[in-house]
């Protein structure tokens, strides 16, 4: 369930264009979003920020998609106490592969301040180590309260 319920009647032209992006993106990860198996991820909610996501390992994959893949919504609560939340742990399966991180939506990200080292691992062109992903995480900039990001983390492929 895409969960859209809106009357899209009513919407600017502007508004149908982004909800077409997001159905695309959606229908483009469905394997993974609606994958049989597909374990759900969660952790525990820090200083306001929600994490949850489904991802999928090895077996549960396509013979040319990368040996991981995850999906993951990072949403800020209503408030924050500390200006720079707890980067992003995720357990990996091999922690000497590398993975990229790339930041999926919106297009206008919600972050306040963002450092240019952070922008640069959510484009996905900086890979990084899934030993780091373990053991220190993904530091994802302060968002503003009550807003949300989708981040693609997988395997980098040879």
């Amino acid at each position: 369930h895409l969960g859209i319920e809106l009357d899209p009647l009513k919407m600017t032209d502007v508004e149908r264009a982004e909800l077409k992006e997001w159905i695309a993106l959606h229908k483009s990860r469905r394997h993974i979003l609606h994958g049989l198996g597909a374990p759900v991820i969660t952790r525990p909610v820090s200083d306001g920020r929600y994490v949850s996501g489904v991802g999928l390992r090895d077996d549960d994959l396509e013979a040319d998609a990368p040996s991981e893949h995850f999906i993951l919504a990072v949403a800020q609560g209503p408030q924050t106490l500390q200006e720079q939340p707890r980067p992003l742990t995720l357990f990996v399966n091999d922690p000497e592969a590398l993975y990229t991180v790339t930041l999926l939506g919106p297009a206008q990200p919600p972050f306040i301040r963002p450092h240019p080292a952070q922008l640069d691992i959510l484009s996905g062109r900086v890979p990084v180590a899934g030993q780091l992903i373990a053991d220190v995480g993904i530091n994802i900039p302060q968002m503003y309260p009550e807003s949300a990001i989708l981040l693609e983390i997988k395997t980098v492929r040879d």
